[in-house]
């Protein structure tokens, strides 16, 4: 419920917690790794016993969250998406986090958006997916649409017992699904058909009925 407020708020939260409770909310913050993170855009720092240093340990770490810039997105579990950057270097690498950022600073970001599978439910065919900085309000929204049949697939282009099947099978995609009993290119065998006239090069089962 936190991840969910601060996404909606684009919010960043730093917590400041005593020595013996620092690693389980250096867990929760993902540590050196951003992308393990429960809680985006979040960071932890060790008080002193006295908390003394609770101003020094919040200015610190807002300097941490200001000076790096980390992509997320809402893609689905079908959709692969990866991030590249030279950040402030010449070298383009695989990342979605540019750090020792100053104010000014541009960097760019190249993504790939790759669909692994068809979703099961065709209403995410169409969806929209969210790319945003963490913790600013700002975002690129990608229109997708998803090709998961083709249109001779659908059934108002399927032709029932059509010519181009002998009237044995339907018709779709330049294919016949042949009815029972009948086989070959277009249906144009049947399995009780003892016709030794009927070449046997002709009527071979193919794999594509």
């Amino acid at each position: 419920q936190i991840n969910r407020k601060v996404r909606e708020h684009h919010v960043n939260i730093i917590f400041a917690v005593t020595k013996d409770q620092f690693h389980i909310y250096n867990q929760l913050v993902g540590g050196h790794n951003h992308s393990l993170s429960l809680i985006e855009g979040s960071s932890a720092g060790m008080l002193a016993g006295d908390s003394s240093n609770v101003v020094q340990l919040i200015v610190d770490e807002y300097q941490k969250i200001t000076s790096a810039v980390e992509l997320k997105d809402n893609a689905t579990n079908n959709i692969r998406m990866s991030y590249a950057s030279e950040c402030l270097g010449q070298r383009k690498e695989s990342t979605s986090v540019c750090k020792g950022l100053r104010v000014g600073d541009s960097v760019d970001f190249d993504i790939t958006l790759m669909v692994d599978s068809c979703p099961p439910n065709r209403n995410d065919w169409k969806q929209t997916i969210k790319v945003y900085p963490v913790g600013l309000n700002d975002a690129l929204y990608i229109d997708l649409e998803i090709i998961c049949e083709c249109e001779c697939e659908k059934e108002e282009n399927r032709q029932e017992k059509s010519p181009e099947c002998n009237y044995k099978g339907s018709y779709a995609c330049g294919i016949c699904s042949c009815d029972l009993n009948h086989y070959g290119r277009r249906c144009e065998c049947d399995s009780k058909d003892s016709n030794p006239d009927v070449k046997e090069a002709i009527c071979v089962r193919g794999n594509d009925t």
